[in-house]
């Protein structure tokens, strides 16, 4: 298993991303923030991964609603075609509302 922390500052992220996910297994990625400017980028490589029997974790931060709705969305249709996806949201709820999701 291949660990690393990557930057923009050295080389774009979503070449890396979708060079790795081509023969991925299992791919965890943890970001502070999600947009689905983003998603699209890696979105083949993802469906190539998970169409191979590989699973993929996201992980991703709501403070400061800086991670879009329409990623939040565009994550759970993918996960309920897809299983073998897991997609995680944490946020500090009492200091960061959000509306994303009712209670």
């Amino acid at each position: 298993m291949a660990i690393q922390i990557l930057s923009n500052l050295n080389y774009p992220i979503g070449n890396i991303i979708n060079q790795e996910l081509q023969n991925a297994q299992i791919a965890r990625m943890a970001v502070a923030f999600l947009k689905y400017s983003g998603l699209k980028v890696i979105e083949q490589s993802m469906g190539k991964c998970l169409q191979n029997n590989g699973s993929i974790e996201i992980i991703t931060g709501l403070d400061f609603k800086t991670t879009d709705p329409q990623s939040i969305h565009y994550m759970i249709k993918l996960h309920r075609r897809t299983p073998n996806l897991k997609f995680y949201c944490y946020g500090d709820k009492d200091e960061n509302k959000t509306d994303f999701f009712s209670s």
